[in-house]
């Protein structure tokens, strides 16, 4: 009976032990919208975007997203938030790659009508963490990292 009881703790406590090694991270997106519209790194004002605009921006199907949203300036500049939750981890990849593909659409808009929005989209803040993908394209990248900071560690 001891030997059985034992042999249950121990597979109780190494299954305790293999969670304890993935923090799971979960953070509300309108939340960190705000935080990083408060950051003070955009020059333009931001605004929300409906859904079906958001979906069409960033070619994405609406069937991969737990939640979303997007932010975009009023056309004088090309700063910009998306934040997306992906229902299933394996389309991590295709929502970054929608977000590179935009970032390239917007460089070649901007190229000849807004040349000094070039710096922000040769280096936007695009990053994964969990089930989220997030990018900046910013006027400051350390104010938008420090905001990010706190969500995706």
């Amino acid at each position: 009976m001891k030997k059985k009881l034992f042999t249950c703790f121990m597979v109780m406590m190494m299954v305790m032990m293999a969670g304890c090694g993935q923090k799971e991270i979960v953070f509300g997106i309108s939340q960190a919208a705000s935080d990083l519209l408060a950051s003070e790194a955009f020059t333009d004002t931001l605004t929300k975007c409906d859904n079906d605009k958001a979906i069409s921006l960033y070619g994405l199907d609406e069937g991969l997203l737990a939640e979303y949203e997007v932010y975009i300036g009023t056309g004088a500049t090309a700063e910009e938030i998306a934040i997306f939750r992906v229902k299933d981890s394996k389309d991590i990849e295709t929502v970054k790659a929608a977000c590179e593909t935009r970032v390239a659409d917007q460089k070649q808009a901007c190229e000849n009508y807004l040349p000094d929005e070039m710096p922000k989209l040769n280096s936007p803040v695009l990053q994964t963490a969990g089930n989220y993908v997030v990018l900046c394209i910013s006027n400051d990248n350390g104010k938008i990292q420090t905001v990010l900071d706190g969500y995706l560690k």
